[in-house]
């Protein structure tokens, strides 16, 4: 991406991103507008995989994330799974990457940098692993924790910049051990379809007093 000038502007990246709904506010009104926004993006998002995950392909996909050959010896394509799960997430990071260049106005790739994946990790360990709502939850934490920590140095002289950076990514740590000790599941844990199997008349046992009349 650094190198492909022509499509991303190296290391210069992308400027002027224009933004949407732009006209319908000025700017010290926009950022309130464009909350709005990525609220509804946020919320729609949410029903669809939500809906997913209580279909019979998240049923599908949860049968191929716990066992993959159990999952074939049903009939299901755990490969194919597999990529379809990786094309929808892919959806969802570029639809949340549209919102950030929108608001930014300019992105470049070193805004991308790999610990943004330890914090991904982070908010699916805090939220639960398979529970969207958690996963935002676990999200929400891990951010506020960070934007939190970043006024540590005005009460801790001894924090500079570096090692408020080191000591923020400890504090990260240190909450996720804990969590995983005293809460593995995460803040919620994945919700489970109940199906109740009601018996045809045929099958219902006959109660005692029938039986003895």
């Amino acid at each position: 991406m650094l190198n492909e000038g022509w499509l991303t502007g190296g290391a210069l990246g992308l400027s002027d991103i224009p933004r949407p709904f732009g006209a319908l506010a000025g700017s010290s009104y926009y950022p309130l507008l464009f909350l709005g926004v990525a609220t509804v993006v946020l919320a729609c998002v949410l029903a669809i995989l939500e809906a997913l995950a209580r279909s019979p392909f998240g049923r599908a996909l949860r049968a191929v994330r716990d066992d993959d050959v159990v999952a074939a010896t049903l009939g299901k394509r755990p490969l194919l799974l597999r990529i379809k799960a990786f094309a929808i997430g892919g959806a969802v990071i570029g639809i949340a990457g549209a919102l950030h260049a929108f608001y930014m106005t300019y992105i470049d790739p070193s805004q991308f940098t790999p610990i943004l994946t330890a914090y991904a990790f982070m908010a699916v360990i805090a939220g639960g692993r398979g529970s969207n709502l958690g996963l935002l939850l676990g999200a929400g934490s891990i951010m506020l924790l960070l934007e939190a920590t970043r006024f540590l140095k005005d009460v801790i002289p001894l924090l500079d910049g570096t090692r408020l950076a080191a000591f923020r990514l400890a504090m990260i740590g240190v909450g996720i051990i804990l969590l995983m000790i005293l809460r593995p599941q995460g803040l919620f844990r994945e919700p489970r379809l109940e199906t109740r199997h009601v018996l045809p008349p045929a099958a219902r046992p006959i109660p005692q007093e029938e039986t003895a009349t």
